[in-house]
């Protein structure tokens, strides 16, 4: 049932979180080219641009573009990347643009052209299945930095440890616990889903899942849930 969407045909955007699962987190490739853009070192380097080099004033995508500049082209890939997977669930019909957009200009900051003609740039990939209570242009810097921050713990582990959290979606949702800002942000709840469609409906926000959560709990005891409960 969590495949299901009344307005939106979700297997486009399931398919290509399949493809995302398998180039970048069972392996160290790249979504849109040839050459491995998601590896730690790069990760580590993204970190070091945006995390630990905050910029504050003119809104998410400048100040990552500003940050982005000293960095090498694979971290801009790789960021053009990681906004592609960002972008993958919010709705956002009337403006597809925009993400299409943003993903290939921070490409294009690494100076080399955008791969022509990939179906993963399709607008069925970014037609959205489920809220994130504002407009796709306010996608918030802390899903960024909590993404840099996940993907790099993930790929602290060995690959055993990584094989047993993508085929097993509580001991995948146990182990984001850890990441902090796991029980603040939309993002964490869409890569969920995107990783583990039959098992967790499209909600992304927490006040939506918290007016589900209402109807079988007490106050009380939401205030003290995890994201995973």
């Amino acid at each position: 049932m969590s495949r299901y969407h009344p307005q939106t045909d979700t297997k486009p955007i399931l398919d290509a979180a399949q493809h995302w699962k398998e180039v970048a987190l069972l392996s160290d490739g790249t979504v849109f080219a040839q050459e491995p853009v998601w590896t730690l070192p790069y990760l580590q380097e993204l970190k070091k641009y945006v995390i630990d080099n905050p910029i504050v004033g003119e809104g998410f995508i400048k100040n990552l573009a500003k940050q982005l500049v000293p960095s090498k082209p694979k971290v801009k890939q790789l960021a053009a990347e990681m906004l592609w997977v960002c972008y993958l669930c919010p709705d956002a019909r009337p403006r597809l643009s925009i993400k299409q957009q943003r993903i290939r200009h921070f490409w294009e900051m690494s100076e080399e052209p955008f791969p022509k003609d990939s179906s993963l740039m399709e607008d069925e990939v970014f037609a959205g299945s489920g809220s994130i209570g504002e407009d796709i242009a306010t996608i918030k810097g802390l899903d960024f930095v909590f993404f840099i921050r996940m993907m790099i713990a993930f790929k602290d582990l060995d690959e055993p440890k990584r094989v047993e959290l993508l085929d097993d979606v509580w001991k995948f949702g146990e182990w984001l616990e850890d990441i902090e800002g796991c029980d603040r942000r939309p993002l964490r709840n869409m890569i969920m889903f995107l990783l583990f469609p039959d098992d967790i409906e499209h909600i992304w926000t927490g006040t939506e899942r918290t007016k589900i959560v209402q109807h079988f709990r007490p106050q009380e005891e939401i205030n003290k849930i995890s994201a995973l409960e």
